[in-house]
């Protein structure tokens, strides 16, 4: 998997809409794929939770070892939930 490195501040607005054609804009202007940083979201609070369970209990935490429950509100739209599930299987 390749870094992305993004300069700037990204900012956006949560919305029902979110599909996996949306785009981010930076203030700088450089735009990327809204999936590709809820995806690296969830990885860092995937590697966070692993650490801070490995931390806490002594023991080499994996993947298998825990069942990941992500939830949306249920007013999204279909895609927008779709759009949460294809950044999860990313991670």
């Amino acid at each position: 998997m390749s870094a992305v490195h993004l300069s700037g501040t990204f900012a956006f607005v949560f919305c029902q809409d979110l599909n996996a054609d949306t785009e981010l804009a930076a203030s700088n202007g450089q735009t990327v794929k809204a999936l590709t940083i809820f995806a690296h979201a969830l990885r860092f609070f995937r590697n966070h939770a692993l650490q801070e369970l490995a931390d806490q209990s002594q023991t080499r935490i994996v993947d298998d070892d825990v069942r990941w429950i992500i939830t949306v509100p249920a007013i999204w739209k279909e895609p927008a939930k779709q759009f949460m599930r294809q950044a999860a299987y990313q991670v």
